[in-house]
């Protein structure tokens, strides 16, 4: 959704103006040939400054991924459009990651509302927009350096997007547990054998585990012989 403009003027600094007019003016397809990767260079930044820019990434979403989502599921089609041919893979990525990049560096993060279009990306079929629209959304919740708070709230349908997404994800915790204790007890079988082996070559009682064998015990129990 775009943002709206301001209630009150806000001052924007000559350089972050310059690159906004500059991104503004160019259309959104072509973002990525016109400029190389978006990099920071502006200080501690204001998200309102870069309101006409995100305004510009939104419209883009509300053309080649909200669209997309909306004919599939007129037409009934059990694939989404980024499997497409014609989806903008390229400019979807340069714009995402540019996105990224001015929220790591402001403030003002709840302003941000975009959020529809990235959970929608998550399902996209090109791995590295899915991953960069996981990244902005775990930027967008992060507190912008030197802030006190953040108060971005993602959408009801994004964070149960989310949810879904991580409940089909394994209890990794738990796997490095089992891992852990089948290694120690392999490690414990190793060191057992180990010992029955260097009793055998000294004569001594072999051991099953920690045990002496039936024959062993059988031989500390027997009278000594006169």
């Amino acid at each position: 959704m775009r943002i709206p403009p301001p209630k009150k003027r806000i001052d924007t600094p000559g350089s972050v103006k310059l690159m906004v007019d500059k991104m503004v003016a160019t259309p959104a397809l072509q973002l990525a040939d016109v400029f190389p990767p978006f990099a920071w260079t502006f200080g501690k930044g204001d998200l309102m400054h870069w309101v006409p820019v995100l305004n510009h990434f939104d419209a883009f979403f509300e053309t080649h991924v909200a669209a997309r989502k909306d004919e599939d599921a007129k037409n009934n089609s059990p694939q989404t459009g980024f499997a497409s041919a014609s989806f903008p893979a390229e400019p979807t990525r340069w714009i995402v990651r540019a996105s990224c990049v001015i929220l790591e560096n402001c403030a003002n993060k709840h302003v941000y509302d975009s959020c529809e279009h990235l959970g929608l990306l998550l399902s996209c079929d090109d791995a590295q927009v899915a991953l960069d629209a996981l990244r902005l959304l775990a930027v967008a919740t992060r507190r912008a350096p030197g802030s006190r708070g953040n108060r971005f709230r993602a959408p009801a349908s994004v964070r149960s997007r989310l949810l879904a997404l991580c409940s089909d994800l394994p209890d990794l915790a738990a796997d490095a547990a089992r891992a852990a204790a089948a290694e120690e007890k392999d490690a414990a079988r190793s060191r057992v054998l180990e010992e029955n082996e260097e009793g055998d070559e000294e004569g001594g009682a072999v051991r099953v585990f920690g045990v002496p064998s039936k024959a062993a015990r059988a031989d500390e129990k027997a009278p000594p012989r006169r």
